[in-house]
C-alpha cells in the first residue's frame, strides 16, 4: 500500500459503507473520491461515517468528496452544513451542489 499512488477514485456503484473504508485504506494517497450515490441511503449518515473515518486515520490526504445525488437541493446542503458544524467533522470546508453532484471540499 505504500507504493500505491492512486489519487483519484470514481466508484460507480456502492453497496456498503465498508467499500469506502476499504478504498481509504487501500489508497492512502487518495485526494479525490467520487461516488454515484443512490437515494436509498441516508445522506447525512453516509457523510458522517466517511468524515469520521477520515478524521480517525493518521493519513488524511483526502480533500474532496463528490457524490451524485439526483435529489440534491439547497435544503440537503443546509442539513449537511448543520451536521458537519454541530459535530465538528470539518472546519475549513466548502459544500455546493452542481448538476446533481454534491461537492464537499476541505483543507
Amino acid at each position: 500500500s505504500k507504493k500505491n499512488k492512486i489519487t483519484k477514485v470514481y466508484l460507480e456503484k456502492m453497496f456498503k459503507i465498508e467499500e469506502i473504508y476499504f478504498l481509504i485504506e487501500l489508497c492512502p494517497h487518495m485526494i479525490y473520491l467520487k461516488i454515484d450515490f443512490f437515494n436509498n441511503m441516508d445522506m447525512e449518515l453516509f457523510v458522517r461515517l466517511i468524515l469520521t473515518k477520515i478524521n480517525t486515520k493518521s493519513n488524511r490526504q483526502l480533500q474532496l468528496l463528490c457524490f451524485l445525488v439526483v435529489a440534491a437541493d439547497d435544503k440537503m446542503i443546509e442539513q449537511l452544513n448543520k451536521m458537519i458544524n454541530l459535530e465538528k467533522l470539518l472546519f475549513d470546508y466548502t459544500i455546493k451542489s452542481m448538476c446533481e453532484n454534491i461537492y464537499l471540499q476541505w483543507k
